[in-house]
């Protein structure tokens, strides 16, 4: 059970970047469903920096 967003200050803002990384990580399926290789890459990169180098 999530506590109340008044009980913790960070609460809320947590809350907005956890909502920011789903939203990415929806663009980054889309992505992948939609073979963007532009996007695609975007995000890979941003969700995996590592991949970079092993290319």
């Amino acid at each position: 059970i999530p506590k109340p967003a008044s009980s913790n200050p960070g609460t809320s803002r947590d809350i907005i970047v956890r909502f920011q990384q789903t939203q990415d990580r929806l663009a980054f399926v889309a992505a992948i469903r939609s073979k963007s290789p532009l996007r695609l890459e975007e995000h890979t990169l941003a969700f995996y920096p590592d991949l970079s180098r092993a290319t």
